[in-house]
């Protein structure tokens, strides 16, 4: 009898928080590491320039030769030429522009995120079932009885009644 005593007092029941405390879950870091690489394009600035140029035309025994306007147009430049009392005129102007040239993975970001997560087990919520509620008053009351069996029998031998 004495053993059962000792039994029943030796166990008991813990709560999830002080299952926590002995045994705490597991903790996992992440580390995300995220790398962007971006094409960039370089525009090369051309300033515009404007050239003249004219050149003295021979002309045999009829005298000099007169010509018709000549228009040229280019992405850079306009150009006009003509013969002009016996010269030929000739004008090129160059446009202001810009040329674009893409460079290859000259940007490049890397961001690293780092955080930890825990993994906790999952809580179970059951309900218990009326014949569960039955043994678990029984069992307080048991308790309670022995409790109160031992209170009287220390009294007794202290208090000799």
């Amino acid at each position: 009898m004495k053993y059962i005593i000792v039994l029943l007092l030796l166990t008991g029941c813990i709560t999830q928080e002080r299952c926590y405390d002995r045994y705490p879950p597991a903790v996992t870091t992440i580390t995300e590491t995220k790398t962007i690489i971006r094409d960039t394009t370089i525009y090369v600035y051309i300033k515009g320039d404007t050239v003249h140029d004219s050149v003295t035309v021979y002309v045999d025994k009829g005298g000099l030769i007169q010509s018709e306007l000549s228009k040229l147009h280019t992405e850079y430049s306009d150009s006009w030429a003509r013969v002009l009392d016996g010269r030929l005129v000739h004008r090129l102007v160059q446009n202001e522009s810009a040329i674009a040239s893409i460079v290859k993975g000259a940007i490049k970001y890397v961001d690293r995120v780092q955080y930890v997560k825990e993994v906790a087990p999952p809580l179970v919520t059951n309900e218990l079932t009326g014949w569960q509620w039955f043994q678990v008053w029984a069992g307080r009351l048991f308790l309670a009885s022995i409790l109160v069996l031992v209170l009287v029998l220390i009294g007794r031998t202290f208090l000799k009644i």
